[in-house]
């Protein structure tokens, strides 16, 4: 894909990475990812050990980046249906089925994946890294 556009990335840096790798950028998976893809990402991390405290500032802000990495199901008031609601987070149903028809083939195919994705309202609202092994 060529484009003149980049998208904006927020997520912890990666427990395994801290002081091997000091940013996204320098992670040959996200170079790697850039370079297939042909779309330019901008990186940015939240401080070590306050990743709940970022993610609010931020989302007060109300300057939201194109893709956040965060725990919603889990780490969420309200999970992740709550931040789809309070506009947040995207609902990515209609988005898979024009967009991603491999992956809503792989996920009709292994119920057990799609359930981690999607919320009790069958609200889609991450995209899987899928890795299919046992722990998927």
């Amino acid at each position: 894909m060529k484009t003149d556009k980049t998208l904006t990335y927020w997520g912890e840096m990666n427990g395994n990475l801290t002081g091997v790798k000091t940013a996204h950028s320098e992670v040959p998976f996200f170079q790697d990812w850039q370079k297939k893809t042909g779309v330019p990402v901008k990186f940015t991390a939240p401080p070590t050990g306050q990743v709940k405290e970022a993610l609010n500032v931020m989302l007060a802000s109300g300057d939201l980046p194109d893709m956040i990495e965060y725990n919603f199901l889990n780490d969420f008031p309200g999970g992740p249906e709550k931040a789809i609601k309070d506009g947040y987070i995207l609902k990515l149903n209609d988005l898979f089925d024009k967009y991603a028809p491999n992956l809503m083939k792989y996920l009709k195919e292994h119920p057990e994946v799609d359930k981690l994705i999607k919320t009790d309202n069958g609200s889609y609202y991450a995209f899987p890294f899928i890795r299919g092994d046992d722990a998927c």
